[in-house]
């Protein structure tokens, strides 16, 4: 979203951090320099695929759903129980099987 803010540590902290290392202070403040409100550096090495602003978050959710309904989902783990499977081998082969619980 348009001006918010990425990242685990506020940008004071790391200044202060990085001043013991003059290298790398100058090379977090060079990097700081080129980031924007539009985060168009982020955008342009494609770790965002869009910014947008907060009137525009429920058609984007609305979008971001769509497109999972239209995603297959991965194959189910062999050893992943299922209810199907479960009943097929009864209680007794649940528990032979190493799961342990009834």
């Amino acid at each position: 979203m348009r001006g918010s803010a990425i990242g685990m540590m506020q940008h004071g902290i790391i200044d202060q951090l990085l001043r013991q290392s003059p290298r790398l202070h100058r090379q977090w403040l060079e990097s700081a320099a080129l980031q924007g409100p539009g985060f168009e550096d982020l955008l342009e090495a494609d770790m965002l695929d869009a910014v947008i602003d907060p009137y525009e978050l429920p058609a984007e959710i609305d979008r971001f759903l769509a497109q999972l309904d239209e995603t297959p989902l991965p194959p189910a783990s062999p050893a992943r129980h299922t209810a199907a499977n479960n009943s097929e081998r009864g209680e007794a082969g649940r528990f032979a099987a190493g799961d342990g619980a009834l």
